[in-house]
This record gives C-alpha cells, structure tokens and sequence, in this order.
C-alpha cells in the first residue's frame, strides 16, 4: 500500500510539473523494501564514484578531440566547463567524487587527507571559476576537520546536525523574504550570487503548490532561468509534500545517526544539506544515495537502519 501511495504521489509531480526527479525517487526509494540497502552501501558508493569520474573523463577527452566546442561551456566570468554546460556542473560532479571518498573514510581519512582534497578543490576552481564549488567544499573541509580534531564527537555532531537545520529552513524562507525585503537582503543575495533573486522569481510567479507547478523557465533556452537553491527549488517546483518528504526525511536521518553514533550515515547526509543550500545536484537521488534510506523508514516504522553494521559501528566508535 506504502508503496502504491509513494509512486501515485511521484507521478502526480511528475505529470504536474514535467520534473521527474522525485519520480525517480519515489521508484528508489520504494525498490528498497526487501533489499539490504547496508551491504549495498560501499558498493553503491564506489559505482557512483566511478560513473561521476568516468562522465568527466569522457566530457574532457570530447573536447580534448573537438567533439564539443569548449568555448560553448565558458562562463560569463571566463571560467571553464571542461564540456560541460556550465562549469559549476563540472565542480559538481567533482565534489561529489570527493565528498563520498571522504565519508566513506570517514573514521579513517586524516586531516592531512582533507586538506590535500581542499587544495585540489583550489586547483578545480582555478579551471571552473565555480565561486559556489569552491565554498561549499571548503565549509566541508572545515566541518570535517572539526570533527576530527574535537574529542566529544557527539557534541560537534549535535552542532552540525542544528546548523544544518538551521540553514534548511533559512535558504528555504530567505527567497521568500527576499520579494518584500530586497534592500535588507541584497547583501546576502550578492554573497549567493543572486540565487536569492531566482528564487523570489520564481515564488513570486508560481507560488508554493501541494503537487507542485510547471515552470517552463527552468526548461526553455530562450527564457532560461536558473533556480540553484536545493531545497528551495524542491519546495517550488514539486510542492509541498515533496518538499516535506525531502527534507523531513533527511532531517530524520541525521537525528537518528547522531543518537546511534553513526557518524558515517550523518556525514553522508550532512554534506549533500550543504551542497542542497547553493546547488540542486542534491536533490537528485542518484547522486544524494542517503535519500534511499528514507524507503526504510517508509516500509519499517521506527526501524534504524544506517549504513553500517553493530560491529563497524562498535569498532569505530568510542
């Protein structure tokens, strides 16, 4: 039944508004049921690791070859997509390559590590000119060397876990906020490189709806505009119910890890609310994979599952 209700609801947003993102989530996290997502979890981790370092391999040797015209994918700032539309996709696809080599190392990787992956995000900025991919990777690099310096490890994590719901509902109410209060607010909009501005656009146009709206702007070349706010685009695009699942249900995960001590599933999660903040790759679950936990607690109430066993958890914790 749960799982009858989850896809009509997915392909009641899919058909409302010609996004199929939480379509797809709705098929993932319902193909859970009767799988053992745990001793899926590295092997999941390190096939989307590969295919992400794979299509920028590919994109590059394209353009190395002039297949894709490397000029077509500069920004208007003059940085480089290396092929891809846009240089910030190309950053994107790179944070993802380091964020999930990080937390599946997570009680491992030392700082020397974390730091070594902050000068290469220096290094990616330099071609991307990405202001965002650069930020977003530091203020994560920075949150994990926190983790791992401190000694009370719950005590940072319960910080992290209030930060970060913190910023979810910021980056959520400040694009609203922004119609009635630009001159208060444009300070704020010009750190985010106006993604205050799109946002309001399109609240202001479209309006928050339970099934979402068609938003032909996100989609046509000649009208395009951007909606880079993760959970913001989320709440606009697929509505309410969408916007809720979303994030209460990452919300949830995070809050569990943190009293179970799995300090891996929290990362996993944390890191893509980051990225969601700026940026909309972490609202498409085939490269935010926590989002499949969410099918857990959908088909087993009250059940935790995280992506390690008791053992792991007993050996790497204290």
């Amino acid at each position: 039944m749960f799982i009858l209700v989850t896809l009509c609801i997915g392909l009641i947003i899919w058909i409302n508004t010609s996004d199929n993102r939480f379509m797809w989530m709705a098929i993932s996290i319902s193909a859970v049921k009767s799988i053992d997502i745990n001793g899926l979890q590295d092997y999941t981790v390190k096939i989307l690791s590969w295919v992400s370092a794979i299509i920028i391999l590919s994109y590059i040797v394209l353009v190395h070859f002039s297949l894709i015209d490397s000029a077509e994918t500069l920004s208007a700032r003059g940085g480089n997509g290396m092929g891809f539309t846009h240089p910030n996709i190309l950053h994107q696809y790179i944070l993802v390559i380091m964020i999930l080599y990080i937390v599946n190392r997570i009680d491992n990787i030392s700082v020397a590590k974390i730091i070594a992956l902050e000068v290469f995000n220096i290094l990616v900025y330099c071609v991307s000119l990405s202001r965002t991919g650069l930020l977003v990777f530091t203020l994560i690099t920075i949150a994990l060397i926190g983790y791992k310096t401190v000694t009370k490890k719950k005590t940072i994590v319960y910080i992290y876990f209030i930060f970060g719901v913190v910023l979810i509902f910021m980056f959520t109410i400040l694009p609203i906020l922004f119609l009635n209060h630009k001159e208060q607010l444009l300070g704020v909009d010009a750190i985010l490189n106006g993604r205050l501005w799109q946002g309001m656009h399109y609240y202001r146009d479209y309006g928050i709806h339970l099934f979402g709206n068609y938003m032909p702007e996100l989609y046509e070349e000649i009208v395009h505009w951007y909606l880079d706010i993760g959970f913001f685009r989320v709440l606009v695009l697929n509505g309410i119910i969408a916007y809720i699942l979303f994030t209460g249900g990452q919300i949830k995960i995070m809050y569990d890890a943190m009293k179970k001590n799995d300090y891996r599933m929290f990362f996993l999660i944390f890191v893509m609310v980051l990225m969601s903040l700026v940026e909309s790759l972490g609202t498409y679950i085939f490269f935010n994979i926590g989002l499949l936990y969410l099918g857990r607690y959908i088909f087993k109430k009250n059940k935790y599952v995280g992506v390690n066993n008791e053992n792991y958890i007993k050996k790497n914790r204290k």
